[in-house]
C-alpha cells in the first residue's frame, strides 16, 4: 500500500487482528500478524519497531519448530539490521537464513537472501565479494523467475560496474534491468526498482557528459520513490545520493534544479523511453570501441567508495 493513509487502515487491521488472535490463543496467528506488522513499520521507515516486531515472531516462529515462519522472520531481521547500520548482525542472520533456504529447497528465498547479502557487501565497499553474491542471485532469480529479485540484482550489478569504471558493462546491466522493471509493472516494487534503475542510468548520463539529462532523470526517479510512500533507510539512497553529488557538482544550482524539476513532471513512460535511448546509445558506443573509458572525471562515483562515512 503506497500512501501513509492506506499504511494506518492496514495497520489498524492488523492490530485488530493480533488481538483477536491473543484473544484465541492462535500462537501462530500472533506470529504470522507480527510479522506483518513488522513490514508495514518497515514501510514507514521505523526500522527499530520492525525489528521488535519480527523478533518477537522469530522466538514464536522458533517456539512452534515453523521452519517456513522462521525463515520469514530472519529475512525480515536481515534486512532490517542492514537498515538500522547493524552490519555483523544482518551478515549473520544472512548465513543462518541462507542456511535455512538451501535446507528447505527454497529458490526463492535463497535468491532474494543473496541479493541482501551482496547489498551488505557492497556498502561496506567488498565490491569482490558483492559482484559473486549478486551473480549468484541473479542466476537464481532468473532460473525460478523471481522477478523482483532479478531486477534488484541487475541495477545493483549496474552500480558496481559504474563505480569500477566500466561504463558501458553498466549500462548493459541497467537495459536489462529496465525491461524487468517493465513487466513489475506498477506494483509499488516495481516502481521502487524503476526508480534505483533510473538512478544508475542517471550514472550512465554523467559518466558519458550530459549531466542535463542526468539530472532529468534523477527527477524522474525522485517522484517515483515519492509516490511510493515508503521511507528509505540511508543503504537504499546511498547509491543514489552518489550520482546526484556528482551530477550536481557538475552543474551549476540553478541547471542542476531546473533538469530536476523537469524529470519529476514528465510521465514514468517518459523517463524510461529517454533512459531506453540513452542506454541504446552506451552500449552501441562500448560495443564499437571497447577498450575506451569515459574521462574520469565524469565517472559517477566521484571518488566516493559505496558506504558513506557514519
Amino acid at each position: 500500500m503506497g500512501d501513509g493513509g492506506d499504511q494506518g487502515r492496514r495497520a489498524a487491521l492488523l492490530e485488530e487482528a493480533l488481538a483477536l488472535s491473543r484473544e484465541l490463543g492462535d500462537r501462530h496467528g500472533i506470529a504470522d500478524v507480527l510479522n506483518l506488522l513488522g513490514r508495514t513499520a518497515r514501510s514507514r521507515g521505523d526500522h527499530e519497531q520492525a525489528a521488535v516486531l519480527a523478533g518477537e515472531a522469530l522466538a514464536l516462529y522458533r517456539e512452534l519448530g515453523d521452519t517456513w515462519g522462521t525463515l520469514f522472520a530472519l529475512g525480515m531481521l536481515g534486512r532490517n539490521a542492514l537498515y538500522l547500520q547493524d552490519y555483523p548482525r544482518s551478515e549473520a542472520l544472512g548465513r543462518e537464513r541462507l542456511t535455512l533456504c538451501r535446507a528447505l529447497r527454497d529458490d526463492w528465498a535463497e535468491c532474494s537472501t543473496l541479493c541482501t547479502m551482496g547489498h551488505l557487501a557492497w556498502f561496506l565497499g567488498d565490491r569482490r565479494r558483492a559482484t559473486a553474491l549478486l551473480e549468484e542471485s541473479l542466476a537464481l532469480a532468473r532460473a525460478c523467475g523471481h522477478t523482483h529479485v532479478v531486477a534488484l540484482a541487475l541495477y545493483r550489478l549496474g552500480h558496481v560496474a559504474l563505480v569500477r569504471g566500466d561504463v558501458g558493462p553498466a549500462a548493459e546491466r541497467f537495459r536489462q534491468g529496465l525491461r524487468v522493471c517493465r513487466e513489475l509493472g506498477q506494483v509499488p516494487a516495481g516502481r521502487q526498482s524503476l526508480a534505483w534503475t533510473l538512478e544508475g542510468i542517471a550514472g550512465v548520463a554523467h559518466a558519458h557528459g550530459s549531466p542535463a539529462q542526468a539530472g532529468r532523470l534523477l527527477g524522474a526517479a525522485a517522484a517515483l520513490h515519492q509516490a511510493t510512500g515508503e521511507s528509505l533507510p540511508r543503504t537504499e539512497r546511498a547509491d543514489g545520493e552518489r550520482i546526484t553529488a556528482a551530477v550536481r557538482g557538475a552543474m551549476d544550482g540553478q541547471r542542476f534544479a531546473a533538469a530536476w524539476a523537469a524529470g519529476g513532471a514528465i510521465p514514468a513512460e517518459q523517463a524510461v523511453a529517454d533512459a531506453q535511448a540513452l542506454l541504446e546509445r552506451a552500449v552501441a558506443g562500448a560495443a564499437a570501441a571497447p577498450n575506451a573509458r569515459p574521462s574520469p572525471r565524469n565517472q559517477a562515483d566521484g571518488g566516493v567508495t559505496p558506504r558513506a562515512a557514519p
